[in-house]
């Protein structure tokens, strides 16, 4: 028997996640302006890859009625 997570947690779980990587792009604009460019253009390569993945994962895992 496997178990299935409640639609809840999955939406909270995803939310939790596009936050952080959207706090990640905040960031980066933040070190940008400071004069860090190369931090700055890693950090905001590595959000934009993970907010990419996330929209993947959420269309290849959408749930079937």
């Amino acid at each position: 028997m496997t178990h299935v997570p409640s639609i809840f947690l999955c939406i909270a779980v995803r939310g939790v996640s596009i936050c952080s990587e959207l706090g990640l792009l905040f960031l980066s604009t933040r070190l940008y302006k400071k004069g860090h460019r190369t931090v700055s253009r890693w950090i905001a390569l590595l959000s934009i890859c993970a907010l990419a993945a996330e929209l993947v994962l959420t269309i290849v895992l959408r749930r079937e009625k």
